[in-house]
């Protein structure tokens, strides 16, 4: 019986530590849009982490509440995955850059500016691209596709 109250208070401690990147995701609506299946011949581990790069960004850039939309596009000639927030958006000029190690738009925002660079990496070592745009209604739609070998 006395071990019982120290356990709850171990969970307890532990929820209050999650790290701020699951607090913020607790926080959106993610919505999956893709077909059934969609197979492709990929390095798992880097396409994964470019996803999850991806993702990050949108929750870390939307607004507390709203949607980040994932959707899976199955061409032909390559799998697209295109990740879009209600952020505050990339502007034109910064288009580009972001994409570069170390590149951050805002100071005081959680991360090293890596994310982005690994994001372009991994498209461009699965024969793809990688690249951000402007969502219809506001906020950013980032681009990550990747070839069918």
């Amino acid at each position: 019986m006395g071990a019982r109250p120290a356990r709850r208070g171990r969970q307890r401690a532990r929820r209050h530590r999650q790290s701020p990147r699951r607090r913020r995701a607790a926080r959106h609506l993610l919505h999956l849009h893709a077909p059934e299946a969609a197979p492709i011949r990929a390095n798992p581990g880097p396409l994964r982490q470019a996803v999850d790069n991806l993702l990050a960004n949108a929750i870390k850039f939307a607004p507390v509440g709203s949607t980040v939309d994932l959707t899976v596009r199955d061409g032909e000639t390559a799998l697209e995955l295109l990740v879009e927030d209600r952020g505050p958006g990339v502007p034109l000029e910064h288009r580009e850059t972001i994409f570069a190690p170390f590149r951050r738009l805002q100071r005081g925002v959680d991360g090293a500016g890596l994310g982005l660079a690994i994001v372009r990496e991994v498209a461009e070592a699965h024969g793809g691209r990688a690249w951000v745009s402007e969502r219809p209604g506001g906020g950013a739609c980032f681009h990550l596709v990747i070839a069918r070998a």
